[in-house]
């Protein structure tokens, strides 16, 4: 029998997170209310990857009163000069290394 150790968490206390979404904003909802309750979860930076074919989320709007959120897109976490989208031409090893790259 496996026994958990409740985790104590004190009223100042709140966790951060950093999402990197590729055309799965239709999960945003859940995971940002379960990690809000379970963790506690108080401030996420959600990345979009740019081969998403989705637009950035308008789900998190409803938390905006829980919690901080921001969205990113790769101009503001990716130097100028680095380009990490991958086309359909790339050899896989270089869809790879962009891949590897952009985590």
């Amino acid at each position: 029998s496996t026994s958990r150790i409740p985790v104590r968490i004190l009223p100042n206390q709140s966790f951060s997170a950093c999402l990197l979404i590729m055309d799965d904003n239709h999960r945003i909802p859940e995971w940002l209310a379960y990690h809000y309750y379970a963790l506690p979860l108080r401030h996420v930076v959600i990345a979009i990857d740019p081969a998403s074919h989705q637009n950035p989320p308008q789900i998190p709007s409803r938390w905006h009163q829980l919690m901080n959120i921001t969205i990113w897109q790769d101009k503001d976490y990716v130097p100028m000069n680095v380009v990490l989208t991958r086309q359909p031409k790339d050899p896989p090893d270089q869809k790879r290394e962009k891949y590897t790259q952009r985590q």
